[in-house]
């Protein structure tokens, strides 16, 4: 996979040792279809083999992709089993996994936790709209998983975009700010955008957290009950909530309701947190969300990105970055909020 060993070794997170391509294995265990194992081998020589040359290391892989849906009607426990089967295909370890649907719409939301971080997605039933979520600071093939899911849904139209997560200078503890275009040969920053005319669904806001408290990211009472805060300060009601502890330091937390998630996976060696929030709901802004959690982290250099979810532009998604409440700067010039350090 695309993740230096370097990346993840200081981290001293016990990994699995197994073969993630065990065909057999994952067709006893959850039956896929042939066709998927035929067609994640082939993912297999074009996806693994990659080799990144611009000389810089990263904390966390993150895929977002979005499909749309009209020939297939999924329930609750239908749409479980068809994340958690691709989250397997991928070489992933499940943690444990939760869905729910809403009552009033139908739209589903759930996540599945696995040790390498996390799968997240929301199904907006009425839009035939699927929005995933997928983050891992270990080495599982996430495009894999997101073919199992496209063949499943019957070719269903979809974009996707990788980017890379905590940059790192090569043989320095130091941090690149801002997050880069998983991409074979260069660390491609995204250029500011701008905000689309078009609406969109839902936002999606990517965040790097520099130069935080270590015990306070450390402390998973600490992140939860500030998570709870934020949320609860804007009327969203939780559905759940998990965290997994890794040994000898950093967390992975996440909580997930009807429409919204956020995450956290944090490196408290480096002093460093990759959060994400992800809403569905266009009373509540964000953005504001990061932001006070920034504080609460105290986070001295945060970067943050806005995704629109769901925003067409012509006949094509248009699944990058904007920055709505920022004027446009030089291309690759990070986005700061916060106090910056000298």
């Amino acid at each position: 996979m695309p993740i230096e060993t370097q990346a993840v070794g200081n981290r001293a997170v016990s990994l699995p040792t197994r073969n993630p391509f065990l065909f057999e294995a994952l067709l006893r265990e959850n039956q896929l279809a042939s066709a998927a194992i035929r067609h994640f081998q082939a993912q297999q020589m074009t996806e693994t083999n990659r080799t990144h040359l611009d000389k810089s290391m990263y904390l966390g892989q993150h895929l977002l992709a979005e499909f749309t849906v009209r020939s297939v009607q999924l329930n609750s426990n239908q749409f479980e089993k068809l994340i958690r089967d691709a989250a397997i295909l991928s070489g992933a370890t499940i943690l444990c996994s939760r869905f729910f649907q809403n009552k009033i719409n139908g739209n589903i939301s759930g996540i599945v936790v696995i040790e390498e971080s996390h799968f997240s997605v929301h199904y907006l039933r009425d839009q035939h709209f699927i929005a995933l979520d997928a983050y891992t600071c270990g080495h599982i093939n996430l495009n894999a998983a997101v073919e199992h899911i496209k063949l499943k849904l019957r070719e269903s139209p979809y974009d996707k975009i990788e980017f890379k997560r905590g940059i790192r200078k090569k043989d320095e503890d130091a941090f690149i700010p801002g997050i880069a275009l998983l991409r074979g040969s260069t660390l491609g920053f995204f250029s500011p955008g701008k905000q689309l005319n078009n609406a969109s669904l839902g936002q999606h806001v990517v965040a790097e957290f520099y130069y935080c408290d270590p015990g306070r990211i450390n402390s998973s009472e600490f992140v939860l009950n500030h998570f709870r805060e934020s949320l609860e300060a804007n009327a969203l009601p939780i559905k759940f909530n998990y965290v997994h502890q890794f040994q000898p330091q950093g967390i992975s937390a996440v909580i997930i309701g009807n429409g919204y998630h956020l995450t956290v996976h944090d490196w408290p060696e480096h002093a460093y947190a990759a959060m994400d929030l992800c809403m569905f709901d266009d009373k509540v802004e964000p953005q504001k969300i990061m932001l006070s959690l920034a504080e609460e982290f105290q986070s001295q250099k945060a970067v943050c990105y806005q995704f629109p979810r769901g925003s067409y532009e012509g006949h094509h998604r248009q699944l990058q970055p904007v920055f709505p409440l920022l004027e446009a700067r030089q291309q690759a010039e990070p986005i700061y909020y916060g106090p910056q350090l000298k």
